[in-house]
């Protein structure tokens, strides 16, 4: 089952990489999916959509989501990737009518996350 944060993955690397390095991670990612969800909202919105941009955004905020344990977040985005890659307007536009209420409440999960760190 996927989780909106997933906390062991996050514990997991705060070991790895060090405490104080997640927060900045998960604060760095948190910013990306508020501003990312906002240009993909437009770019699908246009008459004649820039699929190799929505793929290339939709990517990166995946792969970043997925770094950290961001399940839900991960796997819209790269449904909306496969969607972008696969020309396919309709699934593009149906995960990001999804995308704004999934970026509130990974960001939501992320704030919880940083307030127990401290940050």
């Amino acid at each position: 089952m996927l989780e909106t944060l997933n906390w062991q993955k996050l514990k997991t690397l705060e070991l790895d990489l060090g405490a104080e390095l997640v927060p900045q991670l998960v604060t760095a990612i948190r910013l990306e999916i508020a501003t990312t969800a906002r240009v993909l909202a437009a770019l699908t919105a246009k008459p004649t959509p820039d699929f190799d941009q929505i793929r290339e955004h939709a990517h990166r905020v995946k792969a970043a989501c997925e770094s950290v344990g961001m399940e839900h977040m991960a796997f819209l985005c790269k449904r909306l990737e496969y969607a972008a890659r696969d020309r396919d307007l309709t699934e593009a536009k149906e995960v990001v009518a999804q995308l704004p209420d999934m970026a509130k409440t990974t960001i939501e999960a992320a704030n919880k996350y940083l307030q127990e760190r401290g940050g």
